[in-house]
């Protein structure tokens, strides 16, 4: 299975055409259905950054066995995920994910030496279920660059309360660098992800100046 899955790292993708001379990578902190995918397709679509999708490797899991429990291959579908970080950044393609950011990921994360930036999503219980109930609702941009995105099947109360139980969030304030409370207008989310992909491309432009 690891072959297949590395045979099959980049296919179903959209690749940006922007390079970065410093490559970098967007997280985020988010229950289900805060919309992480969501946030991260706007992100892309207005910084140029290929979505890395958590659900990717899972369903080429699944295409390459379908009995197979992807729930119990976590370590496998997470070394897959940063190593394709890993490739596209030796691209200059700088990346997102929409994975929620646990501890032990934050650790990975750490060790790409990739200037990262993490995003903590504000959001409720109710805020949440209406998204994963009415999911084919949500607006996306015009376009984004990534992983092909598969509907996920987290689509009731009961589904989102199951994996809200098993969440492990990333705790210690100090480490995010935003917040976006998506339980707003969308006005107002749409406000602040243009202000943050601002802040992000004017420290990635000092980054670039620095190192020349």
């Amino acid at each position: 299975m690891k072959d297949y899955l590395y045979q099959h790292l980049l296919d179903d993708t959209y690749l940006p055409e922007k390079r970065y001379q410093t490559p970098f990578l967007i997280c985020f902190s988010g229950l289900c259905g805060s919309g992480k995918t969501t946030l991260a397709k706007y992100f892309s679509f207005l910084l140029s950054l290929y979505l890395v999708s958590g659900d990717q490797v899972r369903n080429q899991m699944k295409t390459f066995d379908p009995n197979c429990d992807v729930d119990l291959e976590t370590a496998l579908i997470d070394q897959v995920t940063f190593d394709k970080i890993r490739i596209l950044h030796k691209k200059q393609i700088a990346t997102i994910m929409d994975r929620n950011i646990s501890c032990s990921l934050y650790e990975q994360v750490s060790k790409l030496n990739v200037p990262f930036y993490l995003i903590r999503i504000v959001s409720d219980d109710d805020t949440n279920i209406t998204r994963v109930k009415h999911r084919s609702l949500i607006s996306d941009p015009p376009k984004f660059y990534g992983d092909h995105l598969f509907q996920s099947n987290i689509t009731t109360k009961e589904d989102y309360l199951m994996v809200k139980g098993r969440t492990k969030m990333l705790v210690d304030d100090q480490k995010f660098d935003y917040t976006i409370d998506v339980t707003k207008s969308f006005a107002d989310v749409f406000e602040s992800i243009k202000k943050i992909a601002a802040d992000i491309l004017q420290k990635q432009t000092k980054t670039t100046t620095s190192h020349s």
